[in-house]
């Protein structure tokens, strides 16, 4: 990097034109989560010009252009640190300027077991239950009409597809149908199971509707050890969705202790990154559960006071 800089001044008189083109599209923040074996400078060193390459072809020109650059960083950083588990997730914030951050996320070997608790993809192919899960991916294209009561007639055939169809795409769009169930008790035990599914997308979809539930029906009981085990899983989606569930659980003075004791550390860790859907919410959490304001990047003192509710 000293070496480029110096070349780059060093021969500035004769590139003064380029000045005035737009400057390449950049991640507003690139995080590391999961070790601590490496920093996300020594990664991006390590990944040299493909990153770069990447960086700009999904920023520029999204995932179909990025996705075989992603699939080949992934196995690098895979193969760096022997991980195993290795992902880049991309998310874009639509306010102004639209920044893109990226998270590395990446599983120990000797976390694996703690980390990646999720259960054995299903293996069978179900029939689509009155066209739901076909019409609800129209709607993701185009809008949506319809499907109040279409999930309620067929409540029991996607609960079926939630769990046991192999397409991840149904489970997924399953999730989000039975939310308008009117068996909320049902539908929060049936959703703690997906919450474990192998697909990512599955959790993302069963959390989503967890987090909305925590959000507008705090009367409604979640079970806070699955919403506590999706903290610790692998991907940016799990841990944006974990967070977001218990950040107004955290106000709760009874669930404090459980919160802190199983939470605490990966909190902190969550603090560190750039990624506004993972450092915010910890940040709150952090400030629900201790009643104090220290500020997000007083990483020292909120270690202190970690340790001291540790101690």
């Amino acid at each position: 990097m000293v070496r480029s800089l110096l070349l780059i001044l060093a021969f500035a008189p004769r590139v003064q034109q380029a000045k005035s083109e737009p400057a390449r599209p950049h991640f507003a923040g690139v995080d590391l989560f999961g070790t601590t074996r490496f920093t996300v400078e020594q990664v991006r060193a390590r990944l040299g010009a493909d990153f770069d390459a990447f960086e700009a072809a999904r920023l520029a020109e999204g995932l179909d252009r990025a996705g075989p650059l992603k699939q080949k960083l992934e196995a690098q950083v895979k193969q760096l640190g022997g991980f195993a588990f290795a992902e880049f997730s991309v998310v874009q914030y639509f306010r102004e300027g639209r920044p893109s951050y990226l998270t590395v996320d990446v599983v120990e070997r000797d976390d694996a077991a703690r980390r990646i608790a999720v259960g054995p993809a299903p293996t069978e192919s179900l029939v689509d239950p009155g066209g739901l899960i076909a019409v609800y991916r129209q709607y993701e294209e185009s809008g949506w009409e319809l499907m109040r009561e279409g999930a309620a007639r067929h409540a029991d055939e996607l609960f079926a597809v939630l769990h046991r169809d192999r397409d991840e795409g149904h489970r997924a769009t399953a999730a989000f149908l039975l939310a308008f169930t009117k068996d909320g008790e049902r539908l929060v035990k049936e959703l703690a199971s997906a919450c474990k599914d192998p697909s990512s997308l599955v959790r993302n979809n069963a959390l989503r509707v967890f987090a909305e539930t925590a959000r507008h029906h705090p009367e409604v009981e979640l079970p806070l050890d699955v919403v506590l085990d999706c903290l610790e899983f692998p991907a940016t989606t799990d841990r944006n969705k974990a967070s977001a569930i218990l950040e107004p659980r955290s106000r709760k003075p009874e669930l404090r202790e459980t919160i802190l004791r199983r939470a605490g550390p990966t909190l902190l860790a969550m603090l560190r990154l750039e990624q506004p859907n993972n450092h915010d919410f910890a940040w709150s959490i952090l400030k629900n559960l201790s009643g104090e304001s220290y500020g997000e990047r007083d990483y020292d003192a909120w270690r202190r006071w970690l340790s001291e509710r540790s101690s």
